[in-house]
């Protein structure tokens, strides 16, 4: 049989053009997958980062055994996944298993500390607590893996990892960890949430399969339709990513831009959920700086159901106060009083924190901050008290103002003081008025100390003894040491 070139050519031409077509369909596959898992695992590592910090350490360490879920730290840590779990299904980033693990490193195992009860006759597939009594369902205390990249996440390597595509025989995952971390900020158990990602295939098969039917049935028109419809679904994948690195990366305040207010797919939604995750988020982080990081803690550690909390405690507390500030402040427009005023206060609260202290509040041009107690804690707070001098001694020189300061150690009363919808989470005490007397009686750049902190000292020597002053409040005198920087 004779064969001309020309169907040869045109024979030629067409196989080309089909395997081309082929080879891009599924390049743009593959391609699609991949943007879908990487927002994906963003997605779930900002849900595990965020959502660790919720959980209290010290919970964790009392849930050993099948029949903790009957203790109250498990009711805690059950509420807590399941309002996560929930809050999360409702909008539409549904993670399908959420528990806490502990390392048992010298098993190289870990063990299931906290998990949510499935139930799919419940609302959400989620059982009552009370379905923890079922041995079948309650799996606290059971052995577990302990991946390389658990191991990681404890030894405090990185704060949040993801996996790549995993298959067992319950389906096709992805999973995230972070660390949950104990009053003495260590990771001691890991929070993990599994994402069931068997729909991502179905999904693209459903997409392309009959895109790439029509390729091969009518040719040119079929390659255009799947290059039109790869760059329509791939650019909001994209703009997903970009905006998960954004707010990763902490600038909270970057949105998806939405041109078409109204909603036409899920993608729409999806992108209108992720601004407004963005948007919680950023209202946490901004109004976490108006509080102090004891109250933070406070916050994340208690019930729900407590309105008010105190306690006893010996602390070290230290008063700051600005001398001359009113003068400096009297002819000076608004804006650089402020300017001066923020920068000599946080620099103080940069030093305190940076020697472990918190600080508890300001008022007007005054500090308040706290140390706990611990070894040495009277020289560490001199060596605090020390660089704050000499860190502020240029812009105080400069507006020619001063700073005085008091330090005392006693019991205070640590807790919620206020009303039940206004509170702050502050100290009070006699201790605490007896180191307000001694800040404003401290000359300028001038420290005064109590004879309690003077006795924890160990560098006494640099102290003179001042005398027995009559202090507004107290009936008695009180000894008083002070030292000019």
């Amino acid at each position: 049989m004779k064969i001309s070139l020309k169907w040869i050519f045109i024979t030629f031409n067409a196989i080309l053009f089909f395997l081309i077509t082929f080879v891009i369909l599924i390049l743009t596959y593959y391609s699609e997958k991949q943007q879908i898992i990487k927002y994906l695992r963003g997605g779930l590592e900002i849900f595990v980062v965020n959502a660790s910090l919720l959980f209290d350490g010290e919970d964790i360490k009392q849930l050993n055994q099948k029949e903790d879920w009957k203790k109250e730290a498990y009711h805690r840590v059950y509420q807590k996944l399941k309002d996560l779990y929930i809050l999360n299904y409702e909008k539409g980033f549904k993670e399908n298993q959420i528990y806490i693990l502990k390392p048992l490193p010298e098993k190289n195992k870990t063990i299931f500390a906290a998990h949510l009860p499935g139930d799919s006759s419940m609302p959400y597939n989620l059982g009552t607590i009370e379905k923890m009594a079922d041995p079948q369902v309650n799996y606290i205390g059971d052995e577990y893996e302990y991946t390389p990249l658990m191991k990681a996440i404890m030894e405090g390597k990185v704060k949040v990892l993801s996996t790549d595509i995993y298959t067992d025989a319950y389906g096709m995952w992805i999973s995230a960890y972070a660390p949950i971390k104990d009053k003495n900020n260590q990771p001691i158990a890991i929070l993990e949430a599994d994402y069931d990602v068997s729909f991502l295939y179905q999904t693209l098969k459903q997409v392309f399969m009959p895109i790439m039917f029509s390729v091969f049935i009518i040719g040119i028109f079929a390659f255009l339709v799947v290059l039109i419809f790869s760059n329509y679904a791939l650019k909001p994948i994209e703009e997903l990513v970009f905006a998960t690195q954004k707010i990763t990366s902490g600038i909270f305040e970057y949105r998806i831009p939405i041109k078409n207010k109204k909603i036409q797919n899920e993608l729409d939604i999806l992108k209108i959920s992720f601004n407004e995750m963005a948007s919680s988020i950023q209202e946490k982080v901004h109004l976490s700086s108006y509080v102090s990081k004891e109250t933070l803690e406070k916050i994340q550690n208690e019930s729900k159901d407590r309105k008010y909390y105190s306690k006893i405690v010996e602390k070290v507390i230290l008063f700051t106060d600005i001398r001359g500030f009113t003068k400096f402040s009297e002819n000076r427009q608004p804006e650089e009083v402020v300017y001066v005023l923020n920068s000599i206060l946080g620099k103080q609260t940069e030093i305190i924190e940076k020697y472990y202290g918190k600080v508890d509040k300001f008022v007007g041009d005054e500090v308040v901050a706290t140390f706990d107690i611990s070894e040495n804690i009277a020289d560490k707070v001199m060596e605090c008290t020390k660089e704050i001098f000499e860190e502020l001694k240029d812009i105080l020189d400069f507006y020619q103002i001063s700073i005085g300061i008091g330090i005392h150690i006693g019991t205070v009363l640590l807790g919620d003081i206020g009303a039940p919808n206004r509170k702050d989470f502050t100290i009070i005490g006699s201790n605490v008025n007896l180191c307000a007397r001694l800040c404003s009686g401290a000359k300028s750049n001038e420290v005064l100390i109590s004879k309690e902190f003077y006795d924890r000292l160990k560098a006494k020597e640099i102290f003179h003894f001042k005398g027995n002053a009559k202090l507004k409040g107290f009936s008695e005198y009180i000894p008083v040491y002070s030292y000019q920087f």
